[in-house]
Parts: C-alpha cells; structure tokens; sequence
C-alpha cells in the first residue's frame, strides 16, 4: 500500500509526506508513485535547461558579497571579507557582508566541490569555485519550481495543469533569468512557497510535523533576506485563520503553534546574534541609517514603477503574471483563502518596496524585489490551466500570447548580460552606474535593448564559426552596431564601443581566453545536456499525461460558485463550522 500522507509525525516523516505528493481529498485516492515521477522529471529538465543556460561566474555585486562571505567561512571560518560598496565596516574593524547568511550557506557545498575540484586539477585561480557556485540557484529555482508543483496538486489541480503551470512559471517569467544569476531572491521565495505549501496541507490536516516545516522554511526566508518578514505576515494571517476554524478540536493546537513560532524565533535571535557579532548591535543590519531615511519613493509611484516602468515593470518582464492575477480572482471561486493569501504576498511586497528608494534594485534584471512574489501570484494559473478545455478561445489565445511573450522576454534575460547593457547605458549617457533612463524611457529599456545586443552577437557568432575565430581585425562591420533602440527618439546619444557588450553570455560560449582543451569540453557538456533537456521533456510529458486511478475532482468551471459544503470540502474542514 502506497503512503500518501503522514499527518501529525515529526519533520523527518514530514518532508517524507511532501516528497510523496498532496494529501487526498474527500475520499479520493491518487497515484503518489505517479506524482512522485511527473515532480521529479519536472525538477530535472528546469535543472538542465537551468545549467545548459547559466553563466558559471558570479554576475554582480550582490553575488560577489555572498560569494566572499561563502569563500570567508568555509576556509578561514569566518565572516569578514574585503572591504566591498555592498559590505560595511564592523564593530572590531574589519569589513562584513550586509546581506543574510542563507544564500552564502546554500553556496557552501557547491563552492567545497569547485574549490576541490580547482585543487585536484592544478587550477591557478578560484574560478572552479565561482563556477561551481554558479550552479547554486540552477538548484534552488528548480526546487522552487517543485515547490510550486506541490503547492498545486495540495489545492486540488490536476497533474497536468499543475505541470503546465509549473512549466509557464518556470520558462516564462522571472524564474529563468533569475536561476542563472546569484542573487537571493529564489532561495528567499522557495522558503516562503515551502511554509505556505506547509501551512495549506496543515489546514487541510493538522499536524505537528507540517506546522514545524511552515517554521523551518520560514527561518530559513528570515535568515536569507531579513525583508521575509514582511511577507511571513500574509502567511501567518492564513495560519491564524486556519487555527481559528479548528479551534473546536479535541486535541489542544498549542503545540502546532509552538512548532511553527519556534524555529522563526530562533532565526530571529541567530540575526540579532550575527548583528550584535559584526556591527555590534542587534539592530545593526550594515545599512546604518538607510533603512530609517530610506522610505521616500512616493507609494503610489513606486508600485506603478514596480509594475508598469519600461525598464522595470513586473507586467512586462513577466507577461504571464497578467492572467495569473485573473486566475487567482477564478480561483478565488473555489479557494478563497488561499487566493487571498497569494494576492496579499504580492500586495505586502508592493507596499514595502513602492516605498523604498532603491525601489528597482539595480544593477539586475526587472523587478529583482518581485521576483519572491511571483510564485505566488502565478498559482492562478492552475486554474487557468485546470479550465483550459471550457475557457473561450479568445481567452486561450490571449493565454498563449502571455507565454510566448514571457518566454521571449525571459530568453533576453537568459541569453544576454543584464551588466554589459547597462554598462552601455550607463557610460554613454554620462551616468555611470545610474541607468535611470533605462528604468524610465522605453527606448532605454533593457528588453528592446537586450534584443538589440542578441542580434548584434548572432551577427558575431555567425562569423566566429565561418572564420574559425580567426581575422577579426578583417572581419566585417557588424551592421547592428549602431541599431541601438534609442538611435530615432535620440539621435545624439551615440554609444561608445557597444561591441564590447556583443556575445552570449552563456558558460559554454563565453569562454574568454581559455584553451582549446576547456572549449571543447564545454561543449561537449553543452551538447550533452542539450540532449539531456530533450529527453527529460518527453519523460516529463508522458508523467503528466498519466492519469490517476481516483483523481482529485476536475476543475469546474470558471462560472461555478460551489456551495458552502464544498468550500469546506476542498478546504478539508468540517462543514458545519
């Protein structure tokens, strides 16, 4: 007999029960070995596409903070690093990291293989290391992404549409991009999506051990980025709620609350400790008086720049979030609480950061801030994929367009350094690391801007493998050189050498000065995991196409209001209550 759900055992029978896939519903019986299949197929073609598609360095300042925090504690055991823009000076004085330790810690075993394996083969640098730690959110967004796989099928939608769903996340949004970079953002969102996954499966059926993984996974956001705690409040509103309508139980739920508050507090007297340790202050995060001065950005501005900016708006550089915004409305229908809770992650985001200064988090791609709360938003998507056979086709078409624009948008981000465009920007404009213009002028922005350099770099890759890399002093003029997007609205501001932003910025093609051994190699792995990917996808659709013996119930459709009784039967709840 198959095990789908351990309710109330401790944390170890706990990540066991999510392993094994969603609790059945009302009397339903699904496949778990069949979910346990279609999850982790889908896990492993992101994974590849993810590696096939990173940049196998450390990308940004941010990422070169982590990286020497990382470097820091696994050789010498300690937190200080160099004197750095984004690290400040302690209480003994030498230099810390400003950022939480969860992103440096989930580098740690990726940065001991590089370092090895840079040891056994004589490298003369750490750039084994770095490219070893490049992998780390290749892992991370993938875990993310099954996260969202589960977080799904616990809120009843199919194995299909939940695999759909997962797909458009995790190919069309900001996930892509952002998996191949080294900020934190989806380490801190797989932690928040975990202790909401944690939470909905405790609702349905209260338990010690699902409480105890929603803490967890909630000191684990709080020790990545300190800023979770602004998002925990959604999630333990929900809690709150969930305790309250099963306050009549026989069993005393003192003990879930106390397994869910435990761990978060522990992860709040660790920072206080690690502030207390560099700046001397629990209160000191490195940023001084920034976080007192620093709310200025006028609310309603900055949530429309978050959203709608050229250079930065959520809607653009994730087009699918559009019709997720409309499924969470549709699945409202039928789970209004958790529509509730996913809509108000995105609305806590957008109130804190549409306030703050540095409200785009430059130098990275689109709303870096956002990107934690994309998960969340994009669970309408379930019901969006769950009613695709009675949806109009006019909204289906509209579906389809919002896909293939949020793939294109997130192939740019992928394909092309973020940091070589804005140092175009940013120099020729006489800016310097200030690239207002491409936040705020649609000429500027960096998505018309990124496919400008692609075309340029298929231009130069195209003569590479005609000319063996050889004669380039001979080679043609590149005729996108100076089809830079602002040449028409702005015909003075020429760029200066723009070529040296031309070229893929993909692990296996920019290789810089590196031998012919390294090149061939690279891609060879390239071709092997290209392969790989086309494999893992085939696996992957027939794990989705695999029915289940007893399903959850079909979507109904999106004019459906279920009664009462049903609300509470999804919700796993008494009816009477």
């Amino acid at each position: 007999m198959e095990r789908t759900d351990l309710p109330g055992r401790p944390l170890r029978w706990c990540l066991r029960a999510a392993w094994n896939g969603p609790a059945p519903g009302q009397g339903a019986a699904i496949s778990a070995a069949a979910d346990r299949r279609c999850l982790v197929r889908l896990c492993l073609f992101l994974l590849i596409v993810y590696l096939l598609t990173m940049a196998g360095r450390v990308i940004s300042g941010d990422g070169e903070t982590m990286y020497l925090t990382t470097k820091a504690l696994v050789t010498r055991q300690t937190l200080a690093i160099e004197a750095r823009p984004e690290a400040a000076p302690g209480a003994d004085g030498r230099w810390y990291g400003k950022y939480g330790l969860g992103q440096s810690a989930a580098q740690g075993p990726f940065f001991v293989a590089g370092h090895v394996l840079g040891k056994v083969f004589g490298a003369p640098d750490d750039r084994p290391a770095r490219f070893a730690v490049g992998m780390t959110n290749a892992f991370v967004t993938a875990a993310l992404a099954g996260v969202f796989w589960l977080v799904l099928r616990a809120l009843q939608t199919g194995r299909g549409p939940a695999t759909a769903a997962a797909l458009v996340f995790g190919l069309a949004t900001l996930a892509w991009p952002y998996a191949r970079a080294d900020f934190a953002e989806p380490l801190q969102a797989t932690a928040l999506l975990l202790a909401f996954y944690a939470l909905v499966r405790w609702r349905r059926r209260p338990g010690v051990g699902w409480a105890a993984l929603a803490g967890v996974a909630g000191a684990l956001a709080l020790l990545t980025k300190v800023a979770s705690a602004v998002l925990l409040l959604p999630l333990g509103l929900y809690f709150a709620v969930a305790l309250w309508q099963w306050r009549s139980r026989r069993r005393s739920l003192g003990g879930d609350l106390v397994a869910a508050a435990l761990p978060v507090g522990a992860a709040l007297v660790v920072q206080a400790g690690l502030n207390y340790a560099r700046f001397g202050s629990v209160t000191e995060f490195g940023y001084g008086d920034e976080p007192a001065i620093g709310f200025t950005t006028p609310l309603l501005a900055g949530i429309g720049y978050l959203l709608l900016s050229p250079g930065k708006g959520l809607l653009f550089f994730a087009p699918p979030v559009a019709a997720g915004l409309v499924g969470l409305a549709w699945m409202g229908r039928r789970l209004p609480l958790e529509a509730l809770t996913a809509a108000l992650v995105l609305a806590s985001q957008l109130l804190y950061f549409g306030r703050w200064w540095a409200w785009h988090g430059d130098w990275c791609w689109g709303p870096r801030y956002l990107v934690v709360t994309v998960p969340f938003v994009m669970l309408g998507w379930g019901a969006v994929c769950s009613a695709w056979s009675v949806m109009p086709v006019v909204l289906r078409g509209l579906a389809v367009l919002l896909v293939a624009a949020g793939w294109g948008v997130s192939l740019l981000g992928v394909v092309v350094d973020y940091g070589a465009y804005y140092s175009v920007v940013g120099a020729q404009l006489g800016r310097g690391v200030d690239v207002y213009h491409a936040r705020h002028v649609p000429a500027f922005s960096p998505i018309p801007g990124h496919a400008w350099l692609a075309q340029a770099s298929l231009f130069e890759t195209a003569l590479d493998l005609t000319a063996g890399g050889h004669g380039r002093e001979a080679r043609p003029e590149n005729p996108y050189r100076q089809a830079y997007p602002w040449r028409q609205a702005y015909p003075d501001a020429r760029p200066e050498a723009p070529e040296r932003a031309f070229g893929f910025d993909l692990w296996f093609v920019a290789l810089g000065e590196r031998s012919d051994f390294v090149r061939y190699w690279s891609a060879l792995g390239a071709a092997w995991l290209a392969l790989a990917a086309v494999r893992a996808g085939r696996r992957l659709w027939e794990g989705a196409r695999t029915p289940a013996a007893i399903g959850p119930r079909p979507a109904a459709p999106l004019t459906h209001r279920p009664s009462r009784a049903e609300r509470y039967a999804l919700g796993g709840l008494p009816p009477g209550r």
